[in-house]
């Protein structure tokens, strides 16, 4: 797979292949047929660490690692997340998350919940594995940029997952108990502690996360 590192985007559009290297809602849901977050490519908006804009005609977010992808010169390119600060495309905000990027699906006070949608890559293996003959690697290269059109007409279902974080003014991490256990104020542990042995809640709801938010 060709991923584009962005390390001389400053320079403009043509920033963002001038140092290539070869390295190995609308509506997704619990699965989907395809591996792309919108159906069509839009416009989007990148901004990256070091403050610069680009404008890309055409883009999308890539399901398998939550990246973006875009296309130049009739051909679909990835973009290193590493450089990236935010983008926006078709009414979201993705920003960086760990090496994800993650939408604002909510916000409490200002504080965002952020949301992340993936292929479970571990699952989908797992239903390849049951019908054929595969190794990891071609796994791998089944879901990857370069096979984007090429089995975009396939009748091929990929699990997805979705995964969380909390944006404390410039400070992201992942929504899970020992990381919001290490910024949560020690006068509301407790209360934590009982909204999360509730049975009804769940690591995985937005509204559930949304109480833990809260708290923050």
């Amino acid at each position: 797979m060709k991923r584009i590192l962005l390390a001389c985007i400053f320079a403009g559009i043509n920033a963002l292949t001038c140092s290539a290297s070869v390295i190995s809602d609308d509506g997704v849901g619990s699965e989907s047929h395809r591996t792309t977050a919108f159906v069509d490519y839009q416009p989007a908006m990148v901004i990256t660490t070091g403050d610069k804009k680009i404008f890309l005609k055409q883009a999308n977010i890539f399901l398998r690692n939550s990246s973006l992808i875009f296309k130049e010169n009739n051909s679909t390119k990835e973009s290193s997340t590493d450089i990236i600060k935010s983008v926006d495309i078709n009414g979201r905000h993705y920003v960086k998350a760990d090496t994800l990027l993650a939408y604002v699906a909510d916000s409490v006070n200002g504080k965002q919940l952020l949301e992340a949608t993936v292929i479970d890559m571990e699952a989908y293996a797992g239903e390849v594995k049951n019908n054929t003959i595969v190794t990891d690697l071609q796994i791998t290269d089944m879901v990857g940029v370069t096979t984007l059109e090429t089995r975009a007409q396939e009748d091929i279902t990929y699990p997805l997952i979705n995964i969380y974080f909390f944006k404390l003014n410039d400070t992201v991490f992942r929504a899970d108990e020992r990381n919001i256990r290490k910024y949560l104020p020690k006068e509301k542990r407790r209360l934590f502690t009982a909204i999360i042995q509730n049975p009804m809640f769940d690591w995985n709801n937005r509204e559930s996360l949304l109480q833990v938010l809260k708290l923050m």
